[in-house]
């Protein structure tokens, strides 16, 4: 008889499923993008980072040093 697969226990916060525990949320405007990780993966889980690209760099190094693998991301504009 085959052994059943089993399946990771699904991570939850605030009584909602969490589907990509490794992702990060990023708002992009114009001068500053806005970057959310996990509270657990860094004492402060927010940033700004600004549009040049010595700082979008910077801002790689610490999503992958915060184990990010994902992201999402939000623009708005006219």
């Amino acid at each position: 008889m085959p052994t059943p697969t089993r399946r990771p226990k699904k991570l939850q916060r605030d009584g909602l499923p969490t589907i990509h525990p490794n992702a990060a949320g990023m708002d992009s405007g114009t001068e500053a993008i806005i970057v959310a990780v996990p509270p657990d993966r860094d004492p402060q889980p927010g940033r700004a980072c600004a549009t040049f690209m010595p700082d979008l760099h910077a801002l790689v190094a610490w999503l992958v040093a915060c184990g990010i693998d994902t992201g999402a991301l939000e623009s708005t504009g006219v």
